[in-house]
């Protein structure tokens, strides 16, 4: 068979946005997440939570996250905010989901001019272009 096209998925496949988004989501958790938690993750999430979250719209993504934060990182519950043990943590309840993918998006759209290339990119697209494949690439991101 002739391979008549390629289409790409941007994030992950010619970018490596995922590591940025790793980071932007440990950037939205602010103060609700240790300083342990926020070093030990800085890079990348665990594959426990990130396998989660693939290929999921913001708005679905966004409160499996804060639902993991809470059952491992312990994230306070907001129905637990007023507790005695949740002010002694010193850590402030999550964000709103809404609040916690807006502050996602702001912090990987301040990233976005560190993004890498994914290794063997550029050559894929070179190696294509030169055998006149046509390409093109699919998001869902906003």
């Amino acid at each position: 068979k002739t391979i008549k096209a390629v289409l790409f998925d941007l994030d992950g496949t010619l970018l490596d946005t995922e590591t940025l988004s790793d980071q932007a989501i440990v950037k939205a958790f602010g103060d609700s997440i240790s300083k342990e938690v926020r070093e030990k993750y800085a890079e990348r999430l665990p594959w426990e939570m990130k396998k989660q979250l693939l290929g999921k719209r913001g708005d679905e993504w966004a409160p499996i996250a804060i639902r993991y934060a809470q059952e491992n990182w312990g994230v306070i519950c907001t129905d637990d905010a007023s507790s005695s043990s949740s002010s002694s943590s010193g850590l402030v309840p999550p964000p709103s989901v809404n609040e916690f993918w807006s502050q996602w998006e702001i912090h990987l759209n301040n990233m976005c001019e560190s993004v890498e290339e994914c290794p063997g990119a550029t050559r894929l697209v070179e190696n294509l272009a030169a055998l006149g494949i046509p390409m093109a690439i699919a998001t869902s991101s906003r």
